[in-house]
């Protein structure tokens, strides 16, 4: 599978604000996104997605990948 160009990324926009809203963290945008992190980062920054989701809850980087926090009851 070949890697998306940073020209292509601008047809993806509307998909990466979602996937930033709702899974968190760019680089594993880049990944499913088959990108590279540092295009994708050039891309969110040049258009100003950044600063249209600065007061949602995103990351650039993942801390605990793949885990998930249950809360059980007692």
């Amino acid at each position: 599978m070949r890697k998306l160009l940073l020209s292509s990324l601008e047809g993806y926009r509307e998909v990466i604000i979602e996937m930033m809203r709702y899974s968190g963290a760019v680089d594993q945008i880049a990944d499913d996104l088959n990108c590279s992190e540092e295009d994708l980062v050039h891309f969110i920054k040049s258009s100003g997605i950044d600063k249209q989701l600065s007061r949602r809850s995103w990351k650039w980087k993942a801390t605990d990948k793949g885990k998930r926090r249950v809360i059980g009851s007692s």
